[in-house]
């Protein structure tokens, strides 16, 4: 038995929803998150600033006011690389908090 033209009409119009793709530059995926937006500030760009745990020791003003957290890495007394920075072991514990400063 044929469906009439209505209900086909309204059926396509219930399950579809329109999708807002504006792509990223490369194409980067946007994905959901569980990120709590507090505000934003206006620096090359509308940019969010995010609720943290992250617990800030000091800032460094090296290029704009950046914050310095405290860790638990393990790190080399000897060995440092450029800048006097020190080097961290590759083993990681929660290497996942780390991945959240990468771009």
């Amino acid at each position: 038995m044929p469906v009439p033209a209505n209900l086909q009409e309204a059926a396509i119009q219930t399950s579809s929803q329109t999708a807002l793709t504006t792509p990223l530059p490369g194409n980067r995926p946007i994905d959901s998150s569980n990120i709590q937006v507090l505000g934003t500030i206006s620096a090359m760009g509308e940019r969010p600033i995010v609720a943290s745990h992250i617990k800030v020791w000091d800032t460094i003003t090296l290029s704009g006011e950046r914050p310095i957290a405290t860790s638990s890495l393990q790190l080399s007394e000897t060995a440092m690389i450029m800048g006097n920075r020190p080097i961290a072991s590759n083993y990681l514990d929660g290497a996942e908090d780390i991945m959240g400063y990468l771009d």
